[in-house]
């Protein structure tokens, strides 16, 4: 995705951080889930708030991406990135938080079973880890993947009665303009 979003004059961006509040810390948010979960509603909201967007870049990336933002970053990865694994994914966390320039947060997105489901059936896709199989075996086998993730996440935000709307306004008051640091959005 490429950075449509504008801000009003009096707005804080995605890279000032509070006056008088002593030295601005870049804001990581790791954000993962399950496929059919909402990731790609959660990067719309981050970038109408100003953020740069990608998708599914490889994790050996994340490092580089970071070192090179000049604003807001909101990275897309998921169980389809190449090189994707719990493990990877916590060490990389745990990288961006041993950095005192950075306040790193990880967000986990999802949906019951049912709802996915629907969505699946709804969208006419295949579970990208059970393309040729049922999409449950797909969901059980990206819940197993990522449960870990689900478990250490700052922030869960669970879809499935949640509409649209309402999800975008809880994104832009965890990470909206009020929001006292700098800010890079990691999407896992």
């Amino acid at each position: 995705m490429t950075p449509t979003a504008t801000q009003a004059p009096n707005q804080r961006g995605p890279n000032q951080g509070a006056r008088n509040q002593g030295p601005a810390r870049l804001r990581v948010v790791l954000v993962t889930g399950l496929s059919g979960g909402g990731k790609l509603s959660v990067l719309g909201a981050l970038e109408d708030l100003g953020f740069e967007t990608m998708d599914n870049p490889p994790l050996e990336m994340l490092a580089d991406m970071v070192g090179h933002s000049e604003r807001g970053l909101a990275i897309g990865v998921d169980a389809r990135t190449r090189g994707f694994d719990a493990t990877r994914v916590l060490e990389t966390l745990a990288a961006l938080r041993a950095n005192p320039g950075l306040r790193p947060e990880l967000v986990y997105v999802c949906a019951n079973e049912a709802t996915l489901l629907r969505r699946y059936t709804e969208s006419r896709r295949r579970h990208p880890l059970a393309p040729q199989d049922r999409v449950s075996v797909g969901i059980a086998q990206e819940q197993a993947l990522t449960g870990r993730l689900r478990d250490a996440a700052d922030l869960v935000v669970d879809t499935s009665d949640l509409p649209i709307g309402t999800m975008r306004r809880r994104i832009e008051q965890h990470f909206g303009a009020d929001t006292a640091t700098e800010r890079l959005v990691v999407t896992l």
